[in-house]
């Protein structure tokens, strides 16, 4: 190891011991990108949920267009 590892290292602890006062945030949306085949996992997931829980079901609805039928 070296010392920049090192100092990472105890920089991290450092972090899990005191952690910050505030709480990370977003000022608007957050966009990610998630590769097809697994945003078509996750609506495949939604899709089953979608009936017993009305905000998946929202969610489904409101992403299932992404996905292109085969």
């Amino acid at each position: 190891m070296t010392h920049s590892d090192l100092d990472a290292l105890e920089d991290f602890i450092d972090k899990k011991e005191n952690p910050p006062s505030e709480l990370p945030f977003t000022n608007g949306s957050l966009s990610v990108v998630v590769p097809m085949e697994d945003m078509t996992a996750i609506l495949t997931q939604l899709w089953k949920s979608r009936q017993t829980e009305p905000h998946i079901g929202k969610l489904y609805e409101k992403y299932k267009a992404l996905i292109p039928e085969e």
